[in-house]
């Protein structure tokens, strides 16, 4: 469909999506990390320069991880492996 010719709940619709998307990938990529390096251990500040997100985006991957339990917040403010701590 032309963009001319998209209504604008669809592009609402698919910007959310995107959004999603991409929240995913960086998830994603996050656990890739920490899996391929068990004893990492990262900042907020560091996340969000390694996948060029905002500290608030960084912060709220870093969250859902450790709700998930894949990650632990260590007593210096980091994030690690659970398993690791």
């Amino acid at each position: 469909m032309p963009a001319s010719h998209v209504h604008a709940a669809d592009a609402t619709w698919t910007h959310f999506d995107t959004v999603s998307d991409s929240s995913a990938r960086d998830s994603a990529r996050l656990r890739d990390e920490f899996l391929s390096m068990p004893a990492l251990c990262l900042t907020v500040s560091q996340v969000a320069r390694l996948l060029a997100v905002t500290r608030v985006g960084a912060s709220g991957l870093l969250k859902d991880l450790e709700r998930e339990r894949f990650l632990t917040r260590t007593a210096n403010g980091s994030y690690r492996l659970a398993a690791m701590a």
